[in-house]
């Protein structure tokens, strides 16, 4: 054998080992870090519906994120520039301003990316440019901006310099009737409404709630979701099981996806296409965590304005948690869910442990978000690589209508701020 074929085979055997070693060191960080090979769920197809059933836990191992905070505004702050009443929405533009609802003050506060005050849009009224118990706004072409009239609803429009700017039209009710809005998402030219009308017959209360897209000339041109409660007036009983609604489980991405927690008591998100096409419904195994006595206190606390409002009304408050609290949209269809155990057991120091779904409905990972904010009390937006917590927004809104004080302190809600984080770019 020629010293040459030695050298060659000597070669070929070095390669053999350092590609051994390779694969080796590969698997163990794998090992090591728990990464998983394959997505573990299933695709059932029945009846038209693509569901994407999801395992108990996700493909990757959890994550940790400490948030970076920017800048934060309101609160204790002297400037009356950042004096809130009850923050209900929050925009940002493409140059990164920041567009705050107050529903109480009925105007739009302007920020820069940077957190200073800029200028404030609307004023209370019916007149143009004008409205009241807003409950939502969109942002629409032609740097126009959409506030949403709770009840009786409107829509009204504004240009981002505050002027009046028209109002678009709503759906006419078969009948006649005012429809009321409850919140809203706006993705392109497209607005999304959570509408609602009431039917009465004797002493029957019938509440309709549905989540559609208005068309240009305000009918509904696409229907997400859609369902009937109420209850007896001779008999009321407020239930927690049908009036938890998915009103509080929507979301539309930046690109158009909509996506809905339809059900109370399933861990279940069905993902509709900008053209209104249903993709799928991605669910995941999970056990109801059961409430403890004193959280059940604090959802009776919750329900108490809508309680009061109804003459003799029951409340029938359940003794476990929805496993969806809320949904929020990313980019392309993706999304993250905050679930019972999300918020209500998270780590101190966090906002919450986050579900992540990739665009195909599959569960990617569970991370943990560290930083001031309350997932149950707090308002969470999240907007491209920046995430906004409206503090004390349940408080300042229970208030606002009436409700109970903060049972731990016998006091009122702290004034509301804002706080801006940064996100990295993997969820």
């Amino acid at each position: 054998m020629s010293p040459h074929h030695h050298s060659e085979s000597a070669r070929l055997a070095r390669l053999s080992v350092i590609t051994v070693l390779v694969v080796l060191v590969l698997l163990a960080a794998g090992l090591a870090t728990g990464v998983k090979a394959a997505w573990q769920g299933h695709i059932v197809k029945a009846d038209g519906v693509t569901r994407v059933e999801n395992p108990a836990e996700p493909m990757k191992p959890p994550r940790t994120v400490h948030l970076e905070e920017l800048w934060r505004i309101g609160g204790d702050s002297d400037d009356e520039n950042e004096f809130f009443g009850v923050l209900v929405q929050l925009l940002v533009d493409g140059a990164g301003n920041v567009y705050l609802l107050d529903q109480m003050l009925n105007e739009v506060k302007v920020f820069s990316p940077d957190g200073e005050y800029l200028r404030t849009l609307g004023r209370e009224g019916e007149g143009p440019g004008e409205f009241r118990t807003p409950a939502d706004m969109v942002f629409l072409p032609g740097d126009r901006l959409a506030v949403l009239q709770r009840m009786p609803g409107r829509i009204v429009l504004l240009t981002l310099a505050g002027e009046p700017a028209g109002e678009h039209p709503l759906p006419v009710r078969e009948g006649g009737g005012p429809i009321g809005i409850m919140n809203g998402r706006g993705a392109g030219r497209h607005i999304h409404i959570v509408y609602g009308f009431d039917r009465f017959d004797g002493s029957l209360y019938d509440h309709t709630r549905g989540i559609g897209r208005l068309a240009d000339d305000g009918s509904i041109a696409v229907v997400y979701a859609e369902n009937q409660r109420g209850f007896d007036f001779a008999q009321p009983v407020i239930e927690e099981k049908i009036w938890d609604g998915f009103e509080s489980r929507w979301d539309v991405g930046p690109d158009g996806h909509v996506i809905v927690g339809e059900t109370r008591d399933d861990y279940a998100v069905t993902v509709w296409s900008p053209a209104g096409g249903k993709l799928h419904v991605a669910t995941r195994a999970y056990e109801a965590r059961k409430r403890s006595g004193g959280e059940q206190e604090e959802m009776e606390a919750i329900y108490e304005p809508f309680i009061r409002a109804v003459p003799n009304a029951v409340p029938e408050i359940e003794d476990h948690d929805a496993p969806i609290a809320a949904v929020y949209a990313r980019a392309a269809g993706a999304f993250l869910v905050l679930d019972s155990r999300g918020f209500r057991e998270n780590p101190e120091g966090s906002l919450g442990c986050f579900d992540v779904f990739d665009a195909a409905g599959r569960y990617v990972q569970r991370v943990t978000l560290m930083g001031q904010g309350r997932p149950l009390r707090d308002g969470y937006v999240f907007r491209g690589n920046r995430l906004y917590v409206m503090t004390d927004f349940l408080d300042a809104a229970m208030n606002a209508a009436g409700g109970a004080r903060d049972e731990a302190t016998s006091e009122e809600a702290e004034p509301m701020s804002v706080i801006c984080y940064r996100l990295d770019g993997s969820f």
